[in-house]
């Protein structure tokens, strides 16, 4: 008892001793999220795209603002909801301040080098030219404003957009290959 006794006066000793913690509150986390419906899909084929406009005579386009070769294209999309959904096309250094594609390929007086004074533009499944330089999004939403792009419904989850790209004669053309690109992203506005 008298080992017991020591113990126990050895360990009362020990937690007067002993630094005490003192708890507070000192702030908050908040975690907020949100679930949402399964988003379209682009089907494989149209992820990297590559649409080939035709070839043209110089005289097609000999002065500014003609345009020639108009070429439907279309972007298909799978595992949709049903709510309307559109294409946001991303600016990126080969789009002029009028929202055209600038031709990718130097001019050049050589056959292998780009034509000169010839733009690439769209234009919605209406024909309506799409300014790819007035087009915006809104972060907070994914609605994209301006621009004039296609919006479809999709239907059993499937969606296809259909849109054209010409050429587009910024003066009168000079010979050449012709390439530019702009990448894109599925919105629902």
């Amino acid at each position: 008892m008298n080992m017991f006794i020591k113990g126990m006066v050895s360990a009362a000793v020990v937690m007067i001793f002993a630094p005490t913690v003192t708890l507070a509150a000192d702030g908050k986390v908040t975690f907020n999220g949100e679930i949402i419906t399964n988003t379209c899909t682009v089907i494989s084929a149209d992820k990297n795209k590559t649409v080939t406009l035709p070839t043209v005579q110089v005289s097609a386009l000999s002065t500014a603002n003609q345009t020639a070769g108009t070429t439907p294209f279309t972007i298909g999309l799978e595992n949709c909801v049903n709510s309307d959904v559109s294409v946001y096309f991303e600016p990126n250094e080969y789009v002029s301040t009028e929202g055209r594609l600038k031709n990718s390929i130097p001019a050049n007086p050589d056959p292998a080098g780009g034509a000169g004074n010839v733009d690439i533009e769209l234009l919605n499944n209406n024909h309506g030219v799409i300014n790819l330089a007035n087009q915006t999004i809104n972060p907070a939403t994914g609605q994209v404003t301006g621009g004039n792009s296609t919006v479809v419904t999709p239907v059993n989850g499937s969606a296809t957009l259909p849109f054209y790209a010409r050429y587009f004669a910024t003066d009168a053309a000079e010979a050449g290959k012709v390439s530019s690109y702009v990448n894109f992203t599925i919105v629902y506005p």
